[in-house]
């Protein structure tokens, strides 16, 4: 990271410590189900269809892994760019991505840490992979 760019990053982690300062707290732990694997059952939920999808669980609000991939995920322009936005939530939030087809797990991605981005075209070839099955 550039001196520039690495005087930014932590200009936004201060003002996130103070105007957002609960984001770093850790929360108590929720119990909370495994995610489910490769080939079993996939939660139900109102938005999917029995189509292929690739369901992203993003980390929190503010981000820039989380932005990152709702970016690759939307296919927003380049010229958007990608930046911290105000810590909403915890950063202590999981994230993970699935692919689903036909209501059972086909993909799934969860990140060792919080700039593991997910490959999303893998997730999109396995929606679509199961489908063909």
């Amino acid at each position: 990271m550039s001196g520039s760019a690495g005087r930014k990053a932590v200009g936004y982690l201060a003002r996130d410590l103070v105007t957002s300062p609960n984001s770093f707290a850790k929360p108590k732990a929720v119990l909370t189900a495994k995610p489910p694997g490769l080939g079993e059952a996939a939660p139900t939920l109102p938005i999917l269809d029995g189509g292929p999808a690739v369901v992203a669980f993003l980390r929190h609000i503010g981000c820039p892994f989380a932005e990152a991939t709702l970016r690759h995920l939307a296919g927003l322009s380049a010229t958007e760019g990608i930046h911290n936005r105000r810590a909403n939530g915890s950063r202590w939030q999981s994230a993970g991505t699935f692919a689903v087809t036909d209501g059972t797990i086909r993909w799934r991605h969860l990140p060792a840490h919080a700039g593991d981005l997910p490959p999303l075209d893998e997730a999109v070839a396995a929606a679509l992979r199961g489908r063909a099955e």
